[in-house]
Parts: C-alpha cells; sequence; structure tokens
C-alpha cells in the first residue's frame, strides 16, 4: 500500500525514472527538479517519499552556506518488485471483466 501510495503522483514517478536512467551519478535537489520540469517543493517532496522507501540515498554535505544534500540511485534491486506492483496495479484498475481473466 506504501509503494502505490507514494508512487500515486507523477512527481515521485518522475523523478524516480530520472535518477534510475542516471545511475552512477548524484544530484541535488534543485537540479532534479529542472530537469524533471516539477516545482522544486514537488520534487523535494518526491525524493522524501523515495528516501522513506530505500530507493534512493542522500548525503549531506557542509558548505558555508550550510547543508546540501545530495541523491543518488540506491536499492535498485527494489526495481523489479517496484515495477511489478505497479504493473499490477496498472492492469487492476484497467480491468476489464473476462472469462479468461485479465484483458489487456
Amino acid at each position: 500500500w506504501t509503494v502505490l501510495r507514494r508512487f500515486s503522483d507523477g512527481e515521485t514517478r518522475k523523478v524516480y525514472k530520472f535518477i534510475v536512467n542516471n545511475r552512477g551519478k548524484s544530484f541535488t535537489s534543485s537540479l532534479i527538479a529542472a530537469k524533471c520540469g516539477i516545482d522544486l517543493a514537488l520534487a523535494e517532496r518526491a525524493l522524501n517519499h523515495l528516501l522513506c522507501m530505500n530507493l534512493i540515498s542522500r548525503r549531506d554535505v557542509n558548505t558555508d552556506d550550510g547543508v546540501i544534500y545530495v541523491y543518488s540511485e540506491w536499492g535498485t534491486h527494489k526495481l523489479i518488485l517496484v515495477y511489478s506492483i505497479l504493473s499490477l496495479a496498472s492492469r487492476l484498475g484497467n480491468y476489464v471483466e473476462s472469462y479468461r481473466g485479465f484483458l489487456s
């Protein structure tokens, strides 16, 4: 339920897709927001959702201006589970009654 609820908004899906497509790289929330074309507050909320599910990692970098959070991919072994849950949810959402079960 938690995975479905957190991935129900488009921002979380966009941010996760961007991070997974750029494996091995690290990003700040402002760069992620710009690359995904979403507001910074929505990007930070999406990043917090992904952090709670342990799908990404965050490093804290101390600077003269304060702390900067740097995000990178983590837990990609969970990607098949996330994809399976979202795929099944999509099929159930578009379910058409049939004697053979699921119809696409």
